[in-house]
């Protein structure tokens, strides 16, 4: 990398660093911190012997990526990540499944959660039949997401409804938290459509949430995490079903037998 700028080669670094964490090592394991800095300074001591700078710089992007590993390893109890192989892997399985079964709507979710960092109680149910609520609000709504929460938008930012709901033309959805833990209730965040990576476009996969609400004939007051049972009855999906499916991603990406106790490092929260 003689020819490019410090501040691309700590962009690559700090690439591969994120490449590392996830599991891309020769033994397709993710390692510790302390390991990925160890094999920084590997690179380093190359651009050094080789008299590439690589220390000036605007922006640390490698300091970032490590600061958050450091900050990730230092919570208590944590879950696993949820690698790109995994999400891969989930993505493929919903591409030959019913656009109604549980599968593609736990796939959506996912797809909405790597942007959003979505709690379970926001989405997803302890019982496939029924659904938590707010007890302490007036007529205890939902706690999990409803269909009002979300809010298309087209190319200039204008509302659309109806027969206007087409992937060709929705470019944002806003997603309002009514509740939250941290209080913040209320709060609207607009997320962007990502044209050129579909499958993993958090907009697509809120409208086919949507739209999946409105074919199975969800109640406005209900939860739109909702799928399809092959017997056609409506049902929630609920937590056990989404930390089933994330380990059997594990499993199959990452060399873990499904019946490790490694395996259990996967669960709702790794969102």
């Amino acid at each position: 990398m003689p020819n490019l700028s410090p501040q691309a080669r700590n962009y690559f670094l700090a690439n591969y660093a994120v490449a590392l964490s996830q599991g891309q090592t020769i033994r397709g394991k993710a390692i510790r911190t302390k390991t990925i800095e160890n094999y920084l300074s590997a690179a380093y001591q190359l651009f050094y012997d080789r008299r590439i700078d690589y220390t000036t710089v605007e922006t640390d992007y490698v300091e970032v990526i490590l600061k958050t590993l450091r900050d990730y390893e230092s919570v208590p109890n944590r879950r696993a990540m949820i690698t790109d192989g995994m999400t891969r892997w989930m993505s493929s399985r919903a591409a030959t499944a019913s656009p109604d079964s549980a599968i593609s709507a736990i796939n959506d979710w996912l797809m909405i959660g790597r942007y959003a960092g979505l709690r379970k109680s926001e989405w997803c149910q302890s019982s496939s039949e029924d659904f938590e609520r707010l007890e302490n609000w007036p007529n205890k709504p939902s706690m999990a997401f409803i269909a009002s929460d979300f809010t298309f938008l087209g190319a200039n930012q204008e509302v659309l409804t109806g027969a206007r709901l087409r992937a060709d033309l929705v470019k944002y959805v806003t997603i309002c938290w009514r509740h939250q833990k941290n209080k913040q209730n209320g709060q609207k965040i607009t997320f962007a459509c990502d044209p050129s990576h579909p499958a993993f476009c958090p907009v697509r996969a809120a409208l086919r949430i949507y739209l999946r609400a409105l074919r199975l004939g969800v109640p406005a007051h209900e939860p739109i995490g909702v799928y399809r049972t092959p017997s056609g009855a409506r049902r929630f999906i609920t937590d056990t079903m989404v930390t089933s499916f994330f380990r059997d991603a594990a499993a199959a990406t990452l060399d873990i037998k499904r019946t490790s106790s490694d395996i259990q490092q996967w669960s709702t929260h790794s969102l």
